[in-house]
C-alpha cells in the first residue's frame, strides 16, 4: 500500500524531525523511525485504532507527543 501525506502533515513532520534534531543529534532519526514504524503498524490493522472522529482514527506514538491519523 502507498502512504501519501497531506502536505500540511509533511510540512509538520519535516519541521518536527528538525526540531528534535536540533535538541539531541539523532533524536530527529529517532522520531522518523517511529513515525515510520507507526505507519507500519497502521498498515497492519487500520480499524484496530481509536476512532476520533466519524471515520477517523489515531495512533498515539510512545516515545513522542504526536498522533498519526
Amino acid at each position: 500500500m502507498r502512504v501519501v501525506y497531506h502536505p500540511e502533515a509533511e510540512a509538520e513532520l519535516v519541521e518536527a524531525v528538525q526540531f528534535y534534531e536540533d535538541r539531541v543529534a539523532g533524536l530527529g532519526e529517532g522520531f522518523l523511525r517511529e513515525i515510520e514504524a507507526a505507519i507500519l503498524t497502521i498498515l497492519e490493522a487500520p480499524e484496530r485504532w481509536q476512532q476520533v472522529e466519524g471515520p477517523i482514527r489515531r495512533y498515539l506514538l510512545r516515545r513522542f507527543p504526536y498522533g498519526v491519523y
